[in-house]
């Protein structure tokens, strides 16, 4: 990638990072079904039509969060983990991650979980492009409980807990 191309994909992600914060902001506020491209445009500081080269629905934005927020939830995770340290510190720390991360979005978490329900009751089926959104998020969030169970795992090796635990 040349210069030109990597400034403009620098200033593409800084627009769409832009669009998922407002995005969240909305969403919290009035959640997934109450929300209007236009409010989430108009947050963000951009025109509805300018929406549409980033986004192109509230199904994909909504999606595009989920996935980044659960990234930086997964990052967290992961560097909280320490080898060296004892279980109950690993297990410490990743609780008081999660539960920071599920307390500073509650509102958007419900509004998740909410989505999926949406999309069963209604039985409308989700485009390939938001299949693949939401599968992604579906193997974070899969990654989030193996993250745990890992943890377990290696301190059970260790000789730190001593319990039966389910290895499927």
């Amino acid at each position: 990638m040349d210069q030109k191309e990597t400034r403009e994909q620098f200033v593409r992600d800084a627009k769409s990072g832009l669009i998922l914060d407002a995005a969240r902001k909305v969403f919290a506020e009035k959640g997934f079904h109450q929300t209007h491209l236009e409010e989430i445009a108009a947050q963000a500081g951009f025109s509805k039509a300018a929406l549409y080269n980033y986004y192109s629905d509230k199904e994909s934005i909504f999606l595009s969060l989920a996935n980044r927020d659960f990234d930086h939830l997964l990052e967290a995770l992961k560097n909280n983990l320490n080898p060296q340290a004892k279980f109950i510190v690993n297990l410490e720390k990743n609780l008081q991650t999660v539960l920071s991360f599920f307390g500073d979005h509650f509102a958007f978490i419900l509004a998740t979980a909410n989505f999926r329900a949406m999309e069963k009751e209604s039985r409308t089926k989700l485009t390939e492009y938001h299949e693949k959104l939401f599968s992604q998020f579906k193997r974070k969030f899969s990654h989030i409980i193996d993250i745990f169970t890992d943890t377990a795992r290696a301190a059970k090796q260790q000789g730190e807990i001593k319990c039966d635990l389910d290895e499927s």
